[in-house]
C-alpha cells in the first residue's frame, strides 16, 4: 500500500474484497492511509483488556509501514513496528483526562487523536513516551526468568478459578504474548553488552538490523536457531493459538481443559486440539537458554 492514494487503495479493496458497502471500504482504506503515513517516533496508544482491568499501551513507531509477507497466514502482513513504552490504567486515566478517555472509546481500528482539544492529555502521554520504561520490561528485574514463570502462573491460577469461557481465552493469550515478550527481551538484553553500548557506530548498527527487527517471527527464530539450545521458541501450534486469539477470537473453542483453534481460517471445521494443563507446564518451564551456557 505504500504510495497510493485514497482513491488507489479503495479501489484495490473492491476489487479484492468483492460485496463490501461503500462505507466499509471508506473505513478500510482510511485505515491503510493512516497506517502508511505512520512516521518513526509517533505515539499510539493500544487499549487492551489486561487481567486486572481495562489498559492503554503507550508506544512509539520504530519501523515504518511495510508488508511482511511471513505474517499474510495470520493475516498481519501489514505492519508498522513500534516500542512499548509504558502500560497506563484505564481508570485513572479517565479519572484524568475524562474527555480524552471518552474519545479513544471510537470503534474503528485506527483513530486520530484531536491534539488541540485534548493538549493537556496530549502532552502527558508525550512525556510518558519520551521518558517512562515499559511496565513490562523483565530485563530491569533482578531476575527476569522467575518474573516471567510468576507472571505464566498467576495467569494460571486465574484460569483455574474462572467459569468465564472469554475471560480463559483473554487470560491465555496474554501468557502466550508474555512469552513472546519475554524471549524479545532476554534476546536483547543477550545482544545489547555495555560493550556495545559503549560502541556508538556498532550499537546504532545492531539496534537497527536485529532489535529493531525481533517483531519479525522471522528474525526471533533465525536467532533462536543459531544461538540458542533447543527449546528457546515455544511450538508452532503455541504460535498458531496466540494469532487465532488476536485476530478471530470466537473462533477458538474450549471444551474442558482442551482449547482448539482452526489449523486454516478457510476451514474452521478442522481444529487444532491443545491440552491447556500441558501447554501451561510447557510455559511454565520455558528458559531461554545461549548455547554458551548452562541451564539457569
Amino acid at each position: 500500500m505504500t504510495g497510493k492514494t485514497l482513491s488507489e487503495i479503495k479501489a484495490k479493496i473492491r476489487d479484492e474484497y468483492t460485496g463490501l458497502k461503500k462505507i466499509q471500504i471508506s473505513q478500510i482504506a482510511t485505515f491503510f492511509v493512516r497506517l502508511t503515513h505512520m512516521k518513526k517516533g509517533d505515539i499510539i496508544l493500544i487499549p487492551y483488556i489486561e487481567l486486572d482491568g481495562p489498559t492503554i499501551t503507550v508506544a512509539t513507531v520504530t519501523k515504518t509501514y511495510h508488508y511482511d509477507s511471513d505474517y499474510f497466514k495470520d493475516d498481519m502482513a501489514h505492519q508498522v513496528g513500534i516500542e512499548p513504552k509504558k502500560v497506563l490504567d484505564r481508570n485513572d486515566l479517565a479519572k484524568k483526562f475524562e474527555n480524552f478517555n471518552n474519545s479513544l472509546k471510537s470503534r474503528l481500528t485506527l483513530t486520530k487523536i484531536d491534539k488541540k482539544r485534548h493538549q493537556d492529555a496530549v502532552k502527558y502521554i508525550e512525556n510518558i513516551a519520551l521518558n517512562a520504561l515499559f511496565a513490562l520490561n523483565y530485563g530491569h528485574t533482578k531476575s527476569p526468568q522467575a518474573q516471567y514463570e510468576k507472571s505464566i502462573k498467576k495467569i494460571k491460577s486465574r484460569i483455574d478459578e474462572s467459569s468465564d469461557e472469554l475471560a480463559i481465552k483473554a487470560f491465555i493469550f496474554s501468557a502466550l504474548s508474555i512469552n513472546e515478550a519475554y524471549l524479545t527481551t532476554f534476546i536483547t538484553n543477550e545482544i545489547l553488552t555495555d560493550s556495545v553500548k559503549n560502541d556508538e557506530q556498532l550499537y546504532e548498527a545492531i539496534n537497527n538490523n536485529i532489535i529493531d527487527r525481533l517483531y519479525e517471527r522471522r528474525m526471533r527464530n533465525k536467532i533462536t536457531k543459531t544461538y540458542f539450545k533447543k527449546g528457546a521458541t515455544i511450538c508452532q501450534e503455541y504460535s498458531n493459538l496466540r494469532n487465532s486469539l488476536a485476530h478471530d477470537i470466537n473462533s477458538v473453542e474450549i471444551k474442558e481443559n482442551e482449547i482448539s483453534y482452526p489449523k486454516n481460517k478457510r476451514n474452521k471445521d478442522d481444529k487444532e486440539n491443545i491440552d491447556i494443563n500441558e501447554m501451561f507446564a510447557d510455559l511454565e518451564k520455558y528458559a531461554p537458554i545461549p548455547k554458551n551456557e548452562g541451564p539457569r
